[in-house]
């Protein structure tokens, strides 16, 4: 394989603060040539700052089989990392430019096969062995498809941030005819609404996860709202009249939202119904991992933590020229950047980065 080393050192970016407003921090991004990483790590506050405690910012590129690498290094000591941020950008050597455009980039995947920022699909399905002899889907009230599963996307979260799904069922058994399923298409939180009879009176409905932390549960019955906040509530004799919508919007400790809405004909039903769903990130082949970005976080003992490809997002705000003299000769670009993602260490360890934005630059082959 053959290998050419682009710049065999490293490039350390000066950095020129004339007054005092030039020596802070402009989070607006204001001020053009001024390095810098702002971050939640674990819940806590994580600043990087080149010009201040001996940070700088170092550069270099390599290209090898077409591919060019380039990385941006925000540390005290380019070559003993401690405390210190490592972006690192990956084209193709005859499109170099397609990288630095602003939009999201996907984090680099060691599957050869990148997922496609915000982009999602679908499959709804029902219980195995619940089945109904004809089941009508819809979707965000559109047109019926009939099939025993629905099969959606890609579905792009940011242009289609919600999404409700419909499964109205006939045939031989229908004590549960209707169920609606309201979600956010960025949330991979899932939740189940349950039905169980207690007696011939009495039925319970029972809110469990599939994916997320609960934190909240709001109650509606024939969209009376309850007062009960807990994942069980029982309906008893006198607390509402059938047939039955019994809605629960389920909050998740992320912050997004859910909505099961299931109808029903009695108390003493023995055939309750659920919608189940996967949801998987679009993916593309891409054994290069061209056109990708990979964030790497050392701790004060210098251990590398990676981003996760299945977590997070990162986003390139702005681009520019970088206009400022450096101490080597390449021609580099600076970006303004914006993010999250899971971090894990080669042991297994994680880190969540939370927040991330600030200002790097690149060189360019």
């Amino acid at each position: 394989m053959k290998k050419t080393l682009a710049l065999i050192f490293l490039i350390t970016l000066a950095i020129a603060c004339s007054s005092d407003e030039e020596a802070g921090v402009n989070s607006s991004y204001q001020e053009p040539f001024r390095f810098f990483t702002e971050a939640t790590l674990d819940g806590q506050a994580l600043e990087f700052n080149a010009g201040e405690e001996n940070y700088a910012l170092f550069t270099t590129h390599s290209i090898d089989n077409g591919v060019v690498t380039m990385q941006s290094v925000l540390a005290q000591d380019s070559t003993d990392l401690r405390n210190a941020l490592v972006i690192v950008l990956r084209g193709d050597e005859n499109s170099t430019g397609q990288v630095f455009t602003e939009g999201v980039l996907p984090w680099r995947s060691p599957t050869g096969f990148t997922q496609q920022p915000n982009q999602v699909n679908y499959t709804f399905t029902t219980n195995p062995g619940h089945a109904q002899s004809i089941v009508n889907w819809y979707v965000n009230g559109g047109a019926a498809v009939n099939d025993d599963t629905l099969q959606l996307g890609p579905i792009h979260t940011q242009q289609q941030p919600d999404l409700a799904v419909t499964l109205l069922s006939a045939g031989a058994v229908t004590c549960v005819p209707r169920i609606e399923y309201e979600l956010q298409t960025a949330s991979t939180d899932q939740a189940l609404l349950n039905l169980n009879p207690i007696d011939s009176l009495t039925l319970q409905a029972e809110v469990s996860v599939n994916q997320g932390t609960l934190s909240s549960v709001e109650w509606r019955l024939n969209n009376q709202l309850q007062t009960t906040d807990q994942p069980k509530l029982q309906i008893g004799p006198g607390q509402a009249s059938y047939p039955l919508r019994i809605s629960a919007e389920v909050g998740f400790a992320s912050g997004y939202r859910q909505k099961i809405t299931k109808e029903v004909m009695g108390p003493n039903i023995n055939c309750d119904q659920s919608l189940f769903y996967s949801r998987i990130p679009l993916l593309e082949s891409n054994p290069l991992n061209t056109n990708t970005v990979e964030l790497i976080y050392y701790d004060v003992s210098g251990t590398p933590y990676r981003t996760l490809h299945q977590h997070g997002a990162f986003t390139i705000e702005q681009v520019m020229p970088y206009g400022k003299k450096s101490l080597g000769s390449g021609e580099h670009m600076q970006i303004h950047f914006a993010g999250s993602g899971l971090l894990k260490s080669d042991n297994g360890d994680t880190l969540s980065l939370d927040q991330v934005s600030g200002s790097f630059a690149f060189e360019l082959p």
